[in-house]
């Protein structure tokens, strides 16, 4: 709004600005194997964005010139690479736990020490590691 001696009057600015859109899509799945068994994992990424640009400069109305970017590419997947790494380490615990912390394990007798130091660090709220 412009202010004038007796009264603040809306005015309107015309100006052209670009404004582009794109749309990211990916299907990333990994596969990997642990003791024999195939493990994948499937992510799905779609993302979206607009970014407005133009060269325009009105001081009076709070208009200046706007060049923005997309965001990179890298950034929205390097959170998608992360939580591929969390979901491979839960499943990597949890078959080393099923493997090493559970009580029929008839090799576990030279090795139990080191196995149930290992148990309980990765199981901390375990009271007492179950070893043959």
């Amino acid at each position: 709004m412009k202010e004038t001696l007796y009264k603040k009057e809306p005015r309107s600015y015309l100006y052209r600005a670009e404004s582009t859109s794109r749309r990211v899509s990916f299907r990333i799945q990994m596969s990997f194997f642990d003791d024999g068994n195939k493990y994948t994992i499937p992510f799905d990424i779609d993302f979206n964005e607009t970014i407005i640009n133009h060269n325009h400069k009105i001081p009076e109305v709070g208009l200046y010139p706007k060049h923005e970017k997309f965001v990179k590419l890298n950034k929205v997947l390097s959170g998608k690479y992360d939580q591929m790494a969390i979901k491979i380490s839960d499943i990597l615990k949890k078959n080393w736990s099923a493997k090493y912390s559970e009580e029929t394990l008839p090799h576990v007798r030279s090795q139990g020490v080191e196995i149930s130091f290992r148990c309980n660090l990765l199981e901390k709220n375990q009271r007492y590691i179950k070893h043959g």
